[in-house]
């Protein structure tokens, strides 16, 4: 399927994708022109999950962008300057928590453990 901006999007991804922008975009932004949609516009519009929730902040952001270059006549020239300009007015993002490892000598344990639950989770480790 032939998605925005020619890229070549399934439908699940752009279904996900209309769902996020009709969740945080389109309520402050939707009535707007197309020109009118600066980086201080978009900015303002992740503000409140941009440390929040971050993956979706970008991925909101991410799908603004592929409107804006789609839609604008301009906008192929302003794909990087899109997501810089952005990112420049909004606070740094966290970063990203990993867990921590199991050591090794815990891992027989944890399988017997597991094992005893006959999960899908367990059958599908």
């Amino acid at each position: 399927m032939e998605g925005l901006a020619g890229a070549k999007l399934g439908a699940a991804t752009i279904a996900t994708m209309q769902t996020r922008l009709a969740t945080y975009a389109y309520p402050r932004i939707g009535h707007l022109e197309v020109q009118t949609i600066d980086a201080t516009v978009r900015a303002d519009l992740l503000r409140p999950n941009w440390t929040s929730k971050p993956e979706t902040a970008l991925r909101v952001r991410q799908a603004i962008i592929r409107i804006l270059r789609f839609l604008r006549p301009d906008g192929h020239l302003l794909e990087n300057s899109l997501a810089e300009a952005v990112s420049d007015r909004l606070p740094k993002l966290p970063d990203s928590q990993h867990h921590a490892a199991m050591p090794h000598t815990e891992a027989p344990a944890f399988w017997r453990k597991l094992a005893a639950k006959e999960t899908k989770g367990f059958l599908a480790l």
